[in-house]
């Protein structure tokens, strides 16, 4: 029986998939050195994240963490994981929410960037610190809001120094008024010895013309 061309078709047949062997062989070969790359992308995105003073935050559309950088744990105490789904009004102290939560859905809601946002932050240990926060939107391929990311800086140390600059101004102020009043004291004082001056010398010449 002629067999010559189911020859031919299985001949075409293996070249077929030695071709399509090739493709894969270099498309894997091709996909690791994709994934080693953006390992590598992601490791050196990771140590530079982890090299800065601030942390790096992002959150959802609804304002709740869904990643921080370590540093958080050296400012806050928490670890990176103990506030990931959560907002960050529920580490605000008592009013501070009440106080910045509106503002900060009016950012949203305009979808744009803030910065140099202030706020304070309850640490795990309990103590106060004061926040500096920078952050910018980012969107889906249709355009809609999918949420924020920035830095949070600690500016307590800041904060302290300019309050206590302000404390002094206000010292120094006072010392001031003070120093005016005294001033003006003074000026009384001296306009009525100038005055009794005057009047002894009218006295005294009064009294030597009496003389004569």
């Amino acid at each position: 029986r002629d067999i010559t061309e189911r020859k031919k078709m299985e001949e075409e047949l293996k070249a077929h998939r030695d071709q399509l062997n090739r493709l894969v062989v270099e498309r894997t070969a091709a996909l690791r050195e994709e994934v080693e790359r953006r390992r590598e992308k992601q490791e050196q995105y990771l140590s530079l994240i982890e090299s800065v003073k601030e942390w790096i935050w992002e959150t959802d559309a609804n304002f709740v963490h869904t990643y921080l950088s370590p540093r958080v744990e050296d400012v806050l105490g928490y670890k990176p994981e103990e506030l990931l789904g959560r907002s960050p009004a529920d580490i605000m102290p008592p009013g501070e929410a009440e106080r910045t939560m509106p503002l900060i859905r009016k950012t949203f809601s305009e979808k744009g960037p803030f910065v140099f946002f202030e706020t304070i932050h309850v640490g795990k240990d309990g103590r106060l610190v004061s926040i500096e926060a920078n952050g910018h939107p980012f969107f889906d391929g249709k355009g809609n809001l999918s949420g924020y990311r920035g830095s949070c800086n600690d500016i307590t140390e800041r904060k302290k120094f300019i309050e206590a600059l302000r404390e002094r101004e206000r010292e120094l102020t006072a010392k001031s008024v003070a120093l005016e009043e005294v001033n003006a004291a003074l000026r009384v004082l001296l306009r009525q010895r100038e005055e009794d001056r005057k009047e002894l010398e009218e006295k005294f010449v009064s009294n030597i013309r009496g003389m004569i």
